[in-house]
């Protein structure tokens, strides 16, 4: 019994440790979901489905867009890697504002095909942000 009390005030010691520093980059947080959504679209079978996680996606593309990610914060907002980095939400967003419009119109072969566009958008900016 001992042992599981102290098993459990170890848990409970360590995960207040880490929420300060998951909550401390909601960046992370952001891009985490984002890509989770975006996995959730291409795997969704019907247009419902698909526009509800490309609504997801949206909503965390815009809130990531108001932060400053961590490695960038010391660097001026008008900086290369600030600029890059809203150039690649903004792309994105239009991106998935379009892809919305192909799931309103009917169009869900399209919209799918479309889905590997927003996956290039992520390859590149990563690659050009290099994380």
């Amino acid at each position: 019994m001992q042992k599981l009390a102290t098993l459990c005030c170890a848990l409970l010691l360590s995960s207040s440790f880490a929420v300060p520093v998951l909550a401390a980059n909601p960046v992370k947080t952001d891009m985490k979901a984002m890509s989770q959504s975006l996995r959730a679209a291409a795997n969704a079978d019907d247009a419902a489905a698909m526009k509800d996680s490309l609504t997801k996606l949206r909503e965390y593309s815009v809130h990531a867009k108001t932060q400053v990610p961590p490695d960038f914060k010391d660097q001026p907002a008008d900086g290369p890697e600030r600029k890059a980095y809203v150039e690649g939400l903004d792309k994105l967003i239009q991106q998935i504002d379009a892809t919305i419009g192909l799931l309103d119109a009917g169009k869900l072969d399209e919209a799918k095909a479309a889905l590997d566009g927003m996956a290039q958008t992520k390859k590149e900016y990563h690659k050009k942000l290099k994380v």
